[in-house]
This record gives C-alpha cells, structure tokens and sequence, in this order.
C-alpha cells in the first residue's frame, strides 16, 4: 500500500510520460498540497474530486480537518480548467441538512 508521497511521485512520474494517447486524471479528496498541486496541474488532464461538507464544522465532523484545503483544490482546479468531476458525498442526517445543501456552490 502506497502512503501519501509515494502516491503523489507515481501520479507526477506517470503522466509526466507526455507521450501518451490517453487522458490522465486524478481522482483524489482534496487535500492536495499546493505545491504538489502546481505540479500536478501541469501534467495531468483532469481532477475528479469529492467534498464532505461546505461547512467547515460538518467538514471537521465528517473527516476531523477544515475544508477550506478541498475548496482551494476545487477552485484551482476549476480556474485551470481541469475539473472533470465534483462530487458532494452525503452522509445521512449529517451533511444532508437542507442549510447546508442549500450553501452549495462553487465560486
């Protein structure tokens, strides 16, 4: 099993291969760092992401971090032209609230 910087280096040392007939993606939570996130938005073709919560306090309660590293990813993603897929993970009768649905969007 790869931890996270093996992860990262395999993900940058394969679609560095520019020669390649196919698209690369990165399907991934999030919590990209920026750094490995300027890179990787160099090589590769496109982000499928996922988010838990607008919230930040549902975020925390769902995965024990802030959500404003995953809202960073998306918005760069979204501005290099990148983001091939978004996806609001829901969690029955904790981020399913309507508030919470209704603050969904993305700038």
């Amino acid at each position: 099993m790869y931890n996270t910087m093996e992860k990262f280096n395999k993900a940058l040392s394969v679609n560095k291969a520019k020669k390649r007939p196919y698209l690369s993606f990165i399907d991934s939570n999030g919590y990209i760092a920026k750094d490995a996130l300027n890179q990787l938005l160099e090589v590769t073709d496109k982000f499928m992401l996922d988010i838990k919560a607008i919230s930040e306090s549902i975020h925390y309660q769902i995965c024990g971090k802030p959500n404003q590293p995953v809202l960073d990813t998306i918005r760069r993603t979204h501005q290099a032209k990148k983001l091939y897929e978004l996806r609001y993970v829901i969690v029955p009768n904790v981020n399913d609230i309507e508030q919470e649905l209704e603050n969904w969007q993305v700038s």
